[in-house]
């Protein structure tokens, strides 16, 4: 029964990692870089080629890149929740398994 949920809710994860990485691909490369400018906010945009000053106008690119990283830290955790569960249902089958194989290995039991 356990086993069971802990399947479901793992696919789950493996479904959440693929729609994130699909929206990840769509948005622009790079990263954004944010700084505080005595109380003016400034955007930068990262990628190999350097580092570029995004203009207020072009607020729909920080905003893209801001989903973008928030994406990837969704990502980074449903990752680590998915490898967690694949190793409760290693460790839980392991378990469950060596206390049925002592169960029947007992006299009167296994009839």
């Amino acid at each position: 029964m356990i086993h069971e949920e802990i399947s479901k809710e793992h696919q789950k994860l493996h479904t959440q990692i693929s729609n994130l990485e699909k929206q990840i691909q769509t948005l622009p490369k790079g990263k954004l870089f944010c700084t505080t400018n005595g109380k003016y906010h400034k955007w930068y945009h990262t990628t190999q080629n350097g580092t570029n000053y995004i203009p207020k106008k072009n607020r729909k690119l920080a905003e893209q890149l801001a989903l973008k990283k928030l994406l990837t830290l969704q990502l980074e955790d449903a990752k680590h929740s998915a490898k967690a569960l694949e190793f409760s249902m290693r460790h839980y089958t392991e378990i469950y398994m060596d206390k049925v194989t002592a169960l029947f290995s007992q006299p009167g039991y296994h009839e």
